[in-house]
């Protein structure tokens, strides 16, 4: 069993066996039928055009439109595995939103990732500009008939919550990014949003992979480091001109493998632009990778202002 459970954390999210082995991970086996894991490095925009990742729910009526959200995966994942893990397709005709879900880079070893902070995750230090290739997927989303390009999300897990932060801060086209377990920049990296976006963290706090109290990814100290969960957000209500103070708002059930109501969720007051930390009170790296977690998302999103 724990081999099993080992073999599914290294290729869903970040490419290092939870629990298994503090070595650096090799290259992902590939799924059945999936032939062999390419070897050549390429960015999310070279082998698919950004227009044709946009899709479009069934459930949506002609010239309705309808938010959309750009999902970013994990270090060693790919979108495949975020449309599976998530229910993504299910969940958007259900939810009725636009969405694309794109492939990072290769690294020297075969594993995906985001060139996003220095902390995470081009370790091969490849000349790759992911701000460039998402945001033609972006723009490609913006004028798509069926969006709302006042109500453009992204979603990231853990490297692709690293990605969702430097997007938030460096594009103008986002209202809301929601960050599972990764971080954002650190004290020697700028963040200049050119109008304020509204931030949902959520992160457990036994994260042995991206520590909820800062430090670096992937257990190896020779890495950058990252900021605190807390510090993440207490950036974000700062550009935010959040006046008021992280504050408790409720407890909810966001994992059912640990016991009540294991998720704290605050809140920064007199915020015009909500800032929010939901920590998974004994969660590990991978959290609010269930419906009932995206439910509690998805009404995150609902209740942010739309871009003006």
């Amino acid at each position: 069993m724990k081999k099993i459970i080992c073999s599914f954390l290294l290729l869903v999210s970040t490419g290092l066996p939870l629990g298994c082995s503090s070595k650096t991970p090799t290259r992902p086996a590939p799924e059945p039928g999936a032939g062999a894991a390419p070897t050549q490095s390429s960015s999310v925009a070279a082998s698919t055009p950004s227009r044709s990742l946009v899709q479009v729910p069934a459930t949506l009526s002609p010239g309705e439109k309808r938010p959309f959200v750009l999902f970013l995966h994990g270090f060693g994942s790919s979108g495949d595995d975020f449309v599976r893990l998530l229910s993504i397709a299910q969940v958007a005709k259900e939810q009725r939103f636009v969405y694309a879900v794109p492939n990072g880079a290769l690294d020297a070893q075969g594993r995906r990732f985001w060139n996003a902070w220095s902390a995470c995750c081009n370790f091969d230090a490849l000349p790759v500009d992911h701000v460039a290739d998402l945001q033609r997927i972006l723009e490609a989303a913006r004028v798509h008939p069926s969006v709302d390009s006042r109500r453009m999300y992204v979603v990231g897990f853990s490297n692709g919550g690293f990605m969702a932060e430097r997007l938030a801060c460096e594009r103008n086209s986002i209202a809301a990014i929601v960050n599972i377990a990764g971080a954002g920049p650190s004290a020697s990296e700028s963040c200049h949003p050119s109008h304020p976006v509204a931030v949902l963290h959520i992160h457990g706090d036994a994260d042995p992979l991206v520590p909820y109290q800062g430090g670096s990814v992937l257990r190896q100290p020779h890495l950058p480091k990252h900021p605190s969960a807390q510090a993440t957000v207490a950036a974000w209500a700062e550009r935010n001109q959040c006046k008021g103070a992280l504050t408790a708002v409720g407890r909810y059930d966001l994992d059912p493998a640990l016991p009540g109501a294991e998720t704290s969720m605050q809140r920064f007051t007199d915020c015009p632009h909500a800032v929010e930390l939901w920590t998974v009170h004994g969660g590990a790296h991978v959290v609010a990778s269930n419906r009932q977690a995206w439910s509690a998302i998805w009404q995150f999103l609902e209740r942010v202002k739309s871009l003006d």
